[in-house]
């Protein structure tokens, strides 16, 4: 399969979201009980970043940057640095 990895506003979580068996193998870096959103009424791991077993490895932490106020936007920005191995 290769190194594979889906990032971004998937909206993957509250009411927009079901997980399925599709991607039950692979890894939720930004786990379900975080908050990407930047709004108090609201409690969603909308952003994800999801990797396939082959790119866990190379995915050392993420981190969610909560300094975005509602001007900027109305999400959180998620982050990771991506560590390959030299081939």
């Amino acid at each position: 399969n290769g190194n594979q990895i889906i990032l971004g506003d998937i909206n993957a979580d509250c009411s927009y979201f079901q997980r399925t068996d599709e991607f039950s193998t692979w890894k939720w870096k930004v786990r379900d009980d975080a908050d990407t959103t930047v709004s108090p009424n609201t409690d969603c791991a909308y952003d994800r970043i999801i990797v396939n077993e082959d790119m866990d490895n190379e995915i050392p932490a993420v981190g969610i940057d909560t300094r975005i106020t509602p001007s900027m936007s109305d999400h959180y920005l998620v982050h990771t640095i991506i560590q390959t191995e030299e081939r």
